[in-house]
């Protein structure tokens, strides 16, 4: 894991910009090919699948701080990993607020004076059985539910990358047919009002992964983000190939935070995942 210099950290600005890419072993490999698809001006880059080692050390990118998160190795290659670049303006307002045991997850707080916001940055593995048992998988997404509950109950709260999890466009909030708000409630609501508006989505198959998410969300509040978002309204799948297509990578935000979601895009990279 990267250590977090200490120090006074600069706020950004008016907004915070995002870019979260599922690499597929790419960082490995280097950072010069992820770089020519990244945005410009981007405060915080999150890498999925990085497959690195717990030895291995974490490309540099000029002007941000890494922090990588390695998966306990089993055998032959190393597979998952997460890796968050923050700008280095930034960086000393990180912390580390939970790691899950299999690195599934990681959780980190950017803190600022007026302005609190955790991020669970995500690579959960499919659930076939190949990479965790059905019983450490329920048990990740209990743990994960409690910490993204916990989150929202100390400031703004986001979830962004690869879940595994396919939700066609099935309610993310309890039924709502008896609330005198109806399901038609705008989006700019408060945090005593998380949205109960439906999204859309190109991919219509729902997976057991796709079940746990909407439930995490109706219970703790969470709504997905694609397909009820600026620049994703139409629900664009995340994922292609000659095979089939999906939507198993996902941008949630907690009941206050919702509102300031100002847009989200799919970008089209094409060393991802």
């Amino acid at each position: 894991r990267g250590r977090v210099p200490r120090g006074e950290a600069r706020p950004p600005d008016s907004s915070l910009s995002m870019y979260v890419l599922n690499v597929r072993g790419e960082l490995a490999r280097g950072t010069d090919a992820l770089l020519m698809d990244i945005p410009d001006s981007q405060d915080v880059l999150v890498f999925t699948e990085t497959w690195l080692g717990p030895d291995a050390s974490v490309p540099d990118i000029p002007g941000y701080e890494a922090i990588s998160f390695t998966r306990p190795r089993r055998s032959g290659h190393p597979r998952g990993g997460i890796c968050i670049y923050t700008r280095a303006s930034l960086s000393c307002a990180v912390s580390v607020m939970h790691v899950h045991l299999t690195c599934s997850y990681a959780c980190i707080c950017l803190s600022f004076p007026l302005f609190v916001l955790h991020v669970f940055c995500c690579y959960f593995p499919p659930e076939d059985g190949r990479i965790m048992s059905k019983h450490v998988c329920a048990d990740m997404w209990q743990q994960f539910n409690d910490h993204v509950a916990d989150a929202i109950g100390k400031g703004h709260t986001i979830v962004v990358g690869d879940l595994n999890a396919r939700t066609a466009a099935e309610r993310d909030f309890p039924d709502v047919s008896t609330w005198p708000m109806g399901v038609d409630e705008l989006f700019s609501l408060t945090a005593e009002h998380p949205v109960c508006s439906m999204r859309s989505n190109q991919d219509c198959t729902v997976n057991p992964a796709g079940r746990r998410l909407l439930e995490m969300c109706k219970l703790t509040g969470m709504r997905i983000c694609n397909g009820r978002t600026t620049g994703d309204m139409g629900g664009a799948v995340t994922y292609a190939t000659a095979l089939g297509s999906s939507t198993p990578d996902y941008l949630l935000a907690g009941p206050a935070t919702m509102p300031l979601i100002v847009n989200m895009h799919d970008i089209p990279a094409p060393v991802s995942d």
